[in-house]
């Protein structure tokens, strides 16, 4: 049939053609006519190598002849589908040992990307750690360096306080002796320090300053008492400066009767401190606990920040800042000062 022409195929029955079709694996789906059959068989010729294989993989044996064992001819042609068959298996074999090595690099790849994430990821959290351990150790070092300022704070507050206290004895022994030889002998013992536990039986009281104008044209508190000015007649801008300079809060307020009512207050609150420095602590009848540990005149009313101890009034408090700018109590630092008002 590979040597028949169109006529001679056309003369072969339907199933002929149909057994042939099948037999080399040849689609006839699209055949209708029996033209169509024929056009498919002349249009693959020659058989290719596929279908020939598939033609050879798929016969059924049958027993030759005699003379077909001893042609020449039919050897020939079934050597050389032989050879056609081999050559379509070592090709399929090279194609699959070629997948196999592309997919053996795929997954050597693979595996050298996991590994070198991993070393990575190993390094960057050796790092990490090391970073961590040198931040605690930071935080070590400075832990124990506040330690050691801490103690050696400590340790000055305690030497402190042992002077005074020697200092303190020294004075009792000395107004013990002069109590006992009277006021006439002499001591060798140092003169007694100045302290708050033992004040001068009569500290002198400071001359208040007369008044004086601001140069920034504004009334100060002492003038606007002295003057009997009402604080509502003044504008905002100079009731803002006479709380600003008396250390009173005002940034919260907004209204203006608001200022003035601070004012009116602050002013209460100096005409009652200058009537205490007018007279002693005994004949006003204050309390000795709420006067100032300083001048011993006038009424605690300036608390310090941070510290928040209120031992002194807004005058002396002004000085404290001026000159050492700690608190006497605690020895810390003064970083506001705040005028409060007692009831």
């Amino acid at each position: 049939m590979q040597q028949m022409n169109s006529s001679a195929l056309s003369q072969l029955p339907l199933k002929s053609l149909k057994k042939y079709l099948e037999a080399y694996n040849l689609s006839s789906a699209a055949a209708i006519e029996k033209d169509d059959l024929v056009r498919i068989i002349l249009n693959t010729r020659p058989i290719s190598d596929e279908s020939e294989v598939y033609y050879r993989s798929h016969r059924k044996p049958a027993a030759p002849s005699t003379a077909e064992e001893a042609s020449p001819i039919s050897r020939v042609f079934n050597e050389i589908g032989d050879m056609i068959a081999g050559n379509v298996d070592k090709q399929e074999q090279k194609q699959q040992e070629r997948q196999q090595r592309q997919q053996q690099q795929q997954d050597a790849y693979r595996r050298q990307q996991q590994q070198q994430q991993h070393e990575a990821y190993q390094r960057q959290q050796q790092h990490q750690q090391e970073a961590f351990r040198r931040q605690q150790q930071q935080q070590r070092q400075q832990q124990e360096a506040y330690a050691r300022q801490q103690q050696i704070r400590r340790e000055q507050h305690e030497a402190m306080l042992r002077q005074r206290r020697e200092q303190q004895e020294i004075y009792r022994r000395q107004q013990q002796q002069q109590q006992q030889t009277g006021p006439s002998s002499s001591s060798n013992y140092p003169p007694p320090p100045h302290t708050n536990l033992y004040p001068p039986p009569n500290p002198p009281r400071p001359q208040p300053s007369p008044p004086a104008m601001r140069s920034d044209n504004f009334l100060s508190l002492d003038d606007m008492i002295q003057s009997k000015v009402d604080p509502a007649s003044l504008s905002v801008r100079t009731l803002k400066a006479i709380l600003k300079a008396n250390f009173v809060e005002h940034a919260h307020v907004l209204e203006k009767s608001d200022l003035v009512s601070r004012v009116q207050r602050l002013a209460e609150e100096r005409q009652k401190d200058l009537a205490a420095r007018n007279n002693t602590s005994s004949s006003s009848g204050v309390d000795d606990a709420t006067l100032c540990r300083i001048c011993f005149d006038a009424q605690q009313n300036c608390v310090y920040l941070d510290c928040g101890h209120m031992v002194s009034c807004m005058d002396c408090g002004k000085q404290l800042v001026s000159t050492k700018n700690e608190c006497p109590i605690c020895r810390e630092p003064i970083l506001k000062l705040v005028h409060v008002f007692r009831s």
